[in-house]
């Protein structure tokens, strides 16, 4: 089977129409400091990044490797990489982040589609992936236009066995007791500590940095510890490629 690693970098709306923010602050609090205000504006503002209708896609990190398990002896007994760990939506030329969302979705989508997958057998892998990581990229889809080539998010349960969200998984069915990957990573001995000035919350400021490499190196090392982590969860030693 197809193991797809998946995860996301996403960026907050446009500083061009950050007036939407300031319109929405001033209706729901007319008695605001300037300061308190402007505290509000950039707190709602930054937030949209986790949001499908406002925020934009940054890139999209992926690998995808094709294994043979053995789960009765839990053994990978072959493996090889189709897709070593790369990063959607980086310029190949300037190593910058273009941002152009469509060119990034309609190049993710048709390589999902040229992979040839078959989701009886083959999986999607993220941490959150069900509930932001494919959102985001389908809600971002419908907003730019860019039809998906494959149908990866259903809502009945049962329709959803070619997905496996380790942070889904951890949780147990167990509501609120949300885990960071970096926490679970930990707890199974996978070293995929954060780089103090490199976190999920500061992609938005390392952008403004010009800081295109630490990005992608970023989303390309929570892949790697996303890997690890379902690779442990499921009782398996995880393939060892020169390549990664």
């Amino acid at each position: 089977m197809k193991i797809i690693f998946i995860d996301i970098e996403t960026l907050p709306l446009e500083e061009s129409k950050i007036d939407f923010i300031r319109n929405k602050v001033s209706r729901r609090n007319t008695n605001l400091s300037s300061l308190d205000f402007e505290i509000q504006v950039e707190k709602l503002f930054r937030e949209t990044a986790l949001q499908g209708s406002l925020g934009r896609l940054l890139c999209i990190g992926l690998m995808i490797e094709e294994v043979s398990i053995n789960y009765q002896k839990s053994k990978v007994e072959d493996s090889k990489i189709i897709l070593r760990p790369s990063v959607f939506g980086q310029d190949k030329e300037t190593r910058k982040f273009h941002l152009d969302e469509k060119r990034t979705l309609e190049g993710f989508w048709n390589y999902l589609s040229n992979a040839k997958l078959n989701f009886e057998f083959d999986l999607i892998v993220g941490h959150n992936l069900i509930e932001f990581d494919l959102p985001f990229i389908y809600q971002r889809s419908m907003v730019k236009g860019v039809k998906p080539t494959y149908e990866l998010l259903r809502n009945k349960p049962w329709e959803q066995r070619h997905l496996f969200d380790t942070m889904k998984e951890w949780k147990m069915g167990v509501y609120g007791r949300n885990v960071s990957l970096e926490d679970l990573a930990f707890g199974f001995g996978v070293d995929c500590q954060k780089d103090a000035e490199v976190d999920g919350s500061k992609i938005y400021d390392l952008y403004l940095q010009d800081k295109h490499e630490e990005i992608r190196e970023y989303c390309l090392k929570d892949i790697r510890c996303i890997r690890e982590v379902y690779y442990r969860m499921n009782y398996l030693e995880s393939p060892k490629y020169d390549e990664l």
